[in-house]
């Protein structure tokens, strides 16, 4: 008998297959001796089942088809050595047939069952929906360098149009003492609020706690000048008198700076003299606060230097091509008119003076607010909590606006 399932050959006898236990196909005439034996034979599995009589241990039930002599015990002593489990046949009452066994093409098999993904569970009756999904979002570039504290100065002062506008405007009120006790006083809330989000200097009308922020400052200016002056006689000890005297000037100068910016931050005056937290920022970085406070000043000077020596260059060349026609009347008799060469020399170094001027004046405003707003980016930096601490409201005060 050939295996339909797994292709054993098997003996003619054979109900089941030596290789893998499954029922073999038999001609209908045997089938149905072979249910007539399994039925007898679940008769006396079953023992005594009332209304019948059992069927003693060692009886044997012989069916005779064709020549063909099946003993049903023989057959399950036979499948035994190779069956774990006694199998019915299929026709046998309360025999679970697989489907995949029998009727390959009623579904599919059990390795394919288990490798098909379940599918998605759904939310019970009632239940709120969880809305749309989402799309993906999009990479998120890397961030862009932060910039340091004079580069992000320098894009806070000339970040917004019309800065040029308003740099002139406050070197004009810086012409006069008490307006330019405001110009002070803007530049230190201007410093004060870097790290808000604020770029390009703010429009702000004349107000007197901005005047009043300036004074204080200038009165804070004047302490430090005595503080240096007051160790001035220790330059005359020769090599390291000159050297300590630089580097308190030094420290004194950036003292002065950081105490204005954190006095207008904090809203005291009082607020300028804690030394114990502007030393403590102050040790964090130390060479940020120094060239915060120092580089802006030496590239005004630098740019007033070089604009300086191009003007008197260009008016050296013009005095000296005016002097052909100042000595060519003396030449002809006339002699030197003393009226005309004063004239003639202030109408060249007058111009060249007040360009001079103009540069100077434009280039310190300019460093001042760009200094100033770097000490302001270097506290954002090294010590927060001076602006976000509740504002001091003892001693000598004023409100920002």
């Amino acid at each position: 008998m050939h295996c339909n399932r797994c292709g054993h050959d098997n003996g003619e006898d054979a109900r089941f297959c030596s290789s893998c236990g499954s029922p073999l196909d038999v001609p209908e005439e045997l089938e149905a001796e072979a249910a007539v034996a399994a039925e007898a034979l679940a008769a006396a599995d079953a023992g005594d089942a009332p209304g019948e009589p059992a069927a003693a241990p060692d009886e044997t039930v012989v069916v005779e088809a064709d020549e063909t002599t099946v003993v049903a015990e023989e057959a399950a002593a036979g499948e035994a050595d190779t069956v774990p489990e006694r199998q019915p046949l299929p026709d046998a009452p309360g025999a679970p047939v697989p489907p995949d066994e029998l009727h390959p093409t009623a579904g599919p098999a059990p390795e394919a069952r288990r490798q098909t993904p379940p599918p998605p569970a759904q939310p019970p009756a009632g239940a709120p929906s969880a809305g749309p999904v989402p799309p993906s979002q999009p990479p998120v570039p890397p961030m862009a360098a932060q910039r340091g504290i004079l580069g992000q100065a320098w894009h806070d002062l000339t970040g917004s149009q019309g800065w040029f506008g308003r740099v002139v405007v406050l070197i004009l009120m810086n012409l006069v003492p008490v307006l330019g006790w405001y110009v002070s006083g803007y530049m230190l809330q201007w410093g004060a609020s870097a790290g808000d989000g604020s770029e390009g200097l703010p429009r702000r009308s004349f107000n007197r706690s901005t005047v009043w922020l300036g004074f204080l400052y200038a009165v804070l200016g004047v302490i430090g000048a005595v503080a240096t002056a007051s160790l001035f006689y220790v330059g005359a000890v020769p090599v390291l008198g000159p050297i300590f005297l630089f580097c308190w000037a030094v420290l004194v100068s950036v003292y002065t700076t950081v105490a204005g910016v954190r006095m207008a931050a904090r809203g005291s005056f009082g607020a300028a003299f804690d030394l114990s937290d502007i030393l403590e920022a102050f040790k964090r970085d130390p060479w940020g606060a120094i060239v915060a406070v120092f580089v802006p000043g030496l590239a005004a000077g630098a740019v007033i230097v070089v604009v300086a020596m191009l003007v008197l260059m260009g008016a050296a060349g013009s005095m000296y091509a005016s002097r052909y026609y100042l000595y060519s009347g003396s030449y002809y008799g006339y002699g030197l008119d003393p009226l005309s060469t004063v004239a003639t020399m202030l109408g060249i170094l007058g111009p060249a003076v007040v360009i001079v001027v103009l540069a100077a004046a434009f280039a310190g405003t300019f460093a001042q607010l760009w200094s100033v707003r770097a000490v302001g980016v270097w506290i954002d930096h090294n010590a927060p909590q001076w602006k976000r601490a509740p504002r001091e409201g003892s001693g000598v005060g004023f409100r920002s606006e």
